[in-house]
């Protein structure tokens, strides 16, 4: 095999890998940004009374702004970007694995797979 076409090769096994390695970590990534995001429940617990203000009765205002937002919104909210965040980091695992070993076995395309599987057969 010619080193240039070789070097093409790696080159382009390579960048798949390391695209899904970023699939991979922005999916963390975005998946620990919601988990660690405040929601109404977290502002409850960071209300800071002034002076004159009680510490131990939660402002008004505070408790009609949790009133006003439906069960039903707040779970759907919390929900659907752990669930998408939890498909990115699967499926960048999956890519990883994938890439990694086709990248380890030089193979590039579906044709040197099924080549190389009946090589493998023939062989043993």
């Amino acid at each position: 095999m010619d080193v240039s076409i070789y070097k093409k090769r790696r080159k382009i096994q390579m960048l798949r890998f390391f695209g899904a390695t970023a699939i991979t970590l922005l999916s963390c990534r975005l998946t620990m940004r919601h988990l660690t995001a405040p929601t109404t429940t977290k502002t409850v617990l960071k209300y800071k009374p002034n002076l004159f203000q009680l510490n131990h009765k939660i402002p008004l205002d505070i408790v009609a702004n949790i009133k006003r937002s439906s069960a039903a919104n707040q779970k759907s909210a919390a929900i659907f970007p752990a669930v998408i965040g939890t498909v990115g980091i699967t499926s960048g695992l999956f890519l990883m694995g994938i890439t990694g070993t086709l990248w380890t076995q030089n193979v590039c395309t579906l044709r040197e797979w099924k080549q190389l599987g009946k090589d493998t057969t023939q062989t043993s």
